[in-house]
């Protein structure tokens, strides 16, 4: 049952994403599109999806965006926690003009799928701005004191490995060489996003995204040989301090300097003679 600002309930804006939330805390999956060309909103979507520590797997369409977020359902220790961050998630999307959203659930009695639109009587409780930025996020943007990089929160999505789209936490601009390096965080909840993400990143190396991975993530062996391997990645207990951050970028700036003077060797070198052998 729903109800619309014409009925004159007084709690219609409350009462209708709620009854939208509820499924949510047992999905195992969440997909939503927005085909318009609504650049604004789906930035402040993203600003959203990064507050309530989700990561979306986010593929871009002829005309519009697709985003992918792994539901409860499929992290079975953190389920409720995870649920509440994603049921947060959904006041945020009405704020797009046009959408759809599906979401798998499973339950006791047995699996089904969530339909959503932007035809339902859904009101975000978020009227204007650009959304949230959650305490510590700011925090380390305040507290980064750097001579080299700027830090940007700007949410944008960006190429990763060969076909994959990411949405960075940070994006931190080196000052000289204007050079963009992106932080992405992933917690406790983001092992299947963590592995598709060092996947990519086997598949094709991206030394300007670096990783943030929270410890209890990094303890699990799934994980513990490819972090060591990638070589771009910061560990945190809660949120990753600036001092770890800076120099994690300081690291990142000799690796791109070094191989930027390796290949200028490479192309100044004289090329050797053939010889014919016989």
């Amino acid at each position: 049952m729903t109800y619309t600002e014409d009925d004159g309930h007084p709690g219609v804006n409350v009462y209708n994403p709620a009854q939208a939330q509820g499924p949510l805390l047992s999905a195992h999956r969440l997909t939503l599109t927005t085909p318009g060309t609504d650049v604004v909103g789906v930035r402040r979507l993203l600003r959203h999806l990064k507050f309530c520590r989700l990561v979306a797997e986010v593929q871009p369409l002829e005309k519009g965006w697709r985003l992918e977020v792994d539901g409860p359902g499929a992290v079975l220790s953190l389920q409720k926690k995870y649920g509440l961050q994603l049921a947060a998630f959904l006041s945020a999307v009405p704020l797009l003009e046009t959408w759809t959203l599906e979401a798998e659930v499973r339950g006791a009695r047995g699996a089904h799928v969530l339909r959503l639109s932007a035809e339902d009587p859904l009101v975000s409780p978020f009227r204007s701005g650009q959304g949230y930025v959650r305490p510590e996020v700011r925090t380390l943007a305040e507290s980064f004191v750097s001579e080299a990089w700027t830090p940007d929160l700007a949410m944008a999505p960006r190429h990763v490995g060969a076909k994959g789209t990411c949405v960075p936490d940070f994006v931190f601009h080196h000052k000289k060489s204007g050079t963009a390096v992106a932080l992405e965080l992933f917690h406790a909840w983001h092992s299947g996003a963590l592995l598709r993400r060092l996947r990519e990143l086997r598949e094709r190396p991206d030394p300007l995204l670096l990783l943030g991975v929270e410890r209890g993530l990094a303890r699990d062996v799934a994980f513990h040989e490819s972090l060591e391997a990638t070589g771009q990645v910061v560990l945190f207990h809660a949120f990753p301090s600036a001092r770890k951050v800076l120099g994690l970028l300081g690291a990142c700036a000799a690796g791109l300097k070094r191989k930027r003077r390796e290949r200028s060797r490479s192309a100044g070198a004289p090329r050797a003679r053939g010889r014919s052998v016989g």
